[in-house]
């Protein structure tokens, strides 16, 4: 696995340098690397029509260290506290546990049904430490969640094949906990596809998902500054479409 991030926030409500700019701190790692493993088992129940299906993906931990932290616009009196140097933090991508099963219902129809937990209960603060002493720890109390997914299958002709679902992913940020750098709502997946075979070596596969989110008002209610919380709510409303193509070739 790898992975990036670059990160900008204030350091505090108020904090400025002569000039009034806001005092800010930027956070900046490339080329993170992490390995994990997946696991799965596939079997086809005696009656031929129905297939089972169970697989696991291990928790991967992408871990940057000794990464760019660069403080900005800081007021002079405060610019040995807040100095340029390095940073250290680590990011959690959960463990994942999904179970299938597809039922033949005729020669043409294939209908399936999935269940995915995530075990994003590993996710519970998102801590930063610096090289110089300065520690940010922003609670995040993740909970696991799960996403159920119903789709079908329909081979039109020798040459087209189509799909087509519907899926419910469940958020895993509990109330008081949304933060605006990962905004994540309750969502409803709706996907299309479809195969066209060429020849009998040669398919392409087209899909499409379309994903809607609930509106969510919400805020985060754990940032506390000079000993007192100050919560930062907002309404988060989201949307994502995404178009993939394939192309395969069998010996």
């Amino acid at each position: 696995m790898l992975g990036s991030v670059k990160f900008n926030r204030n350091l505090t409500t108020s904090l400025t340098d002569a000039d009034g700019n806001r005092s800010n701190v930027e956070i900046e790692a490339n080329n993170i690397t992490a390995w994990g493993y997946n696991i799965g088992l596939m079997h086809k129940l005696s009656d031929e029509k129905t297939t089972f299906g169970i697989s696991y993906r291990g928790e991967v931990t992408l871990e940057a260290r000794g990464e760019d932290a660069d403080f900005d616009d800081v007021p002079t009196a405060l610019q040995s506290t807040f100095s340029d140097g390095e940073f250290d933090a680590d990011l959690p991508l959960p463990a994942e546990l999904t179970i299938g099963v597809a039922y033949q219902y005729s020669d043409r129809l294939t209908l399936a049904f999935d269940f995915n937990r995530t075990f994003w209960d590993t996710y519970d603060e998102l801590k930063i430490e610096f090289d110089n002493g300065i520690t940010s720890v922003n609670p995040r109390n993740y909970e696991d969640s799960n996403i159920y997914r119903f789709g079908l299958q329909y081979r039109y002709s020798d040459r087209w094949t189509l799909r087509g679902g519907i899926y419910f992913d469940e958020s895993p940020v509990q109330d008081g906990y949304y933060a605006p750098e990962t905004p994540r709502n309750d969502a409803i997946g709706y996907t299309a596809g479809a195969t066209y075979n060429y020849s009998k070596n040669l398919q392409m596969d087209v899909s499409l998902l379309i994903l809607t989110f609930d509106n969510e008002e919400n805020s985060y209610d754990y940032y506390e500054e000079g000993g007192v919380t100050i919560p930062f709510g907002g309404t988060y409303d989201s949307s994502a479409n995404s178009i993939g193509f394939g192309l395969s070739y069998k010996y």
